[in-house]
């Protein structure tokens, strides 16, 4: 009995997978850059500027709700220093725009 409601089950999945094949993604997978953070440190430190400071050049500067004039997204260039995550190609971009990367 077990082996029948193997093949079963096997031709059930098999009817499925042509009635509905599994789509394909138009979309480029992302690729992810795992940041040497000597170069851009360096950088940093010749134009004497911080993580915040970094941040601001990249995506601005916003008033938080306690009123302070805050760096956006200054808390991921902590993370890609500090080597916790990879960086996406598009935020390396606009990372090499403003220190050398390389």
């Amino acid at each position: 009995m077990t082996d029948e409601w193997q093949r079963n089950i096997e031709t059930r999945v098999k009817r499925l997978e042509e009635l509905h094949p599994p789509k394909k993604s138009k979309r480029k997978p992302k690729e992810f850059i795992k940041l040497d953070p000597k170069p851009v440190c360096a950088s940093m430190a010749e134009k004497g500027w911080t993580q915040s400071d970094l941040a601001a050049e990249i995506w601005g500067r916003k008033t938080s709700s306690e009123g302070k004039n805050v760096a956006v997204g200054k808390h991921l260039i902590s993370v890609w220093l500090s080597g916790k995550n990879r960086m996406s190609r598009k935020n390396f971009d606009l990372l090499a725009q403003f220190v050398d990367v390389v």
